[in-house]
């Protein structure tokens, strides 16, 4: 039987607005895995023509660089969305699960402050390169909006992934008590 009550239909919302999220952040990690195959590539290509050939390039470092930046701003969501973030939980894991549902609502919204703070700012970088035509003080010298643009780009991602992860907190929070909530793998 389906529910047909407001609360449903903002579950139902949340459900889609989770899964639509959790899609943009492992394709944002696919790019981030694509990046990070483009370093060892660039890099053993570099290496090869600098020592073997005495050739060095001019432009792998300046690439490299920009895609390390690539590589870890669109991997940031998916660390969180899995919830694999460097954490000490010797503490947090005696908790109840929901106790860790209560914390993870609060440091979301911390989160969310700051992956506000670096899409504005991230933003302000981007716009202000890309209107300039700045470009990075190297002899290669390629245009630096688009690795600025990485900045909001995974700020903006990590944000929404913060906001479906309070969504799920709040739910657990909704879900009356079991006798099993004590502490447990989240």
């Amino acid at each position: 039987m389906v529910e047909d009550t407001p609360q449903a239909g903002r579950r139902g919302a949340a459900s889609r607005f989770i899964a639509l999220t959790d899609r943009l952040s492992i394709a944002a990690s696919v790019l981030s895995a694509l990046a990070l195959f483009l370093i060892a590539l660039i890099v053993c290509y570099e290496v090869t023509s600098r020592y073997l050939f005495n050739s060095p390039t001019i432009w792998a470092w300046d690439i490299n660089v920009q895609l390390m930046l690539t590589l870890i701003m669109l991997g940031l969501a998916n660390v969180h969305r899995q919830n694999k973030n460097i954490a000490v939980d010797v503490l947090t894991e005696q908790l109840s699960v929901r106790t860790r549902a209560a914390l993870g609502v609060i440091f979301g919204l911390f989160l969310i402050f700051i992956a506000g703070v670096i899409l504005y700012f991230g933003w302000f970088y981007f716009h202000q390169s890309f209107s300039r035509g700045q470009t990075a003080p190297s002899l290669f010298a390629p245009p630096l909006w688009p690795v600025k643009f990485m900045l909001p780009l995974g700020a903006g991602i990590l944000l929404l992934q913060a906001i479906a992860r309070i969504l799920q907190d709040l739910d657990m929070l909704r879900t009356p008590a079991r006798a099993t909530d004590g502490p447990a793998a989240r």
